[in-house]
């Protein structure tokens, strides 16, 4: 083969290499957000048909912890959570976790590990979301959201894989006793 044709091969491979690296880099731009509220706009609002200025139809609280932004929510009895993670080219969709059933209870919870942590959430039960002020998974304290006066919604993230150790969620009011589902 001679030598002009070995280099225009090895050109043409170059180009195509850098032209699917530009296809990616387009293709992140495009799924990724400049702030949480765009990526709640266009995420939550446009999927469920909600106009911004219906937004109060919505109940929903905010939750940033590192680079991560969770987004609880309640639309029409239901529970769904809008999880952000801040990246490279600004906020991106991690998962969608929808429709829980905001009369539920922590039976909804679920486990989603994701780069070395374990994410635990789930709703607290409608009977005891009133009294409940400290959720817990043995020794560890999770975060809690009033989406209203029916629901709350809690939260764990640790650093952990290990989803099989976190076995019993426990609610307690506000004098330190357990609360009974």
């Amino acid at each position: 083969m001679a030598k002009s044709t070995k280099v225009s091969l090895t050109l043409l491979g170059i180009i195509i290499i850098l032209g699917f690296i530009v296809v990616a880099i387009v293709e992140t731009v495009k799924l990724s957000y400049h702030t949480v509220d765009e990526a709640y706009s266009e995420l939550v609002l446009k999927e469920h048909g909600i106009r911004k200025n219906q937004d109060r139809l919505v109940e929903k609280a905010y939750y940033s912890v590192e680079r991560y932004t969770f987004i609880p929510y309640v639309l029409n009895d239901k529970v769904s959570m809008l999880h952000l993670e801040k990246g490279f080219f600004g906020w991106r969709m991690r998962s969608h976790y929808l429709n829980f059933d905001a009369n539920g209870s922590s039976v909804y919870s679920d486990i989603n590990n994701l780069n070395g942590e374990t994410i635990l959430y789930g709703v607290i039960p409608e009977n005891i979301t009133p009294e409940v002020r400290v959720v817990k998974i043995d020794d560890m304290e999770g975060k809690i959201f009033k989406l209203n006066e029916r629901t709350s919604v809690f939260l764990f993230l640790t650093e952990s894989k290990d989803d099989t150790k976190y076995t019993g969620i426990q609610f307690f009011d506000s004098n330190g006793n357990v609360i009974g589902i």
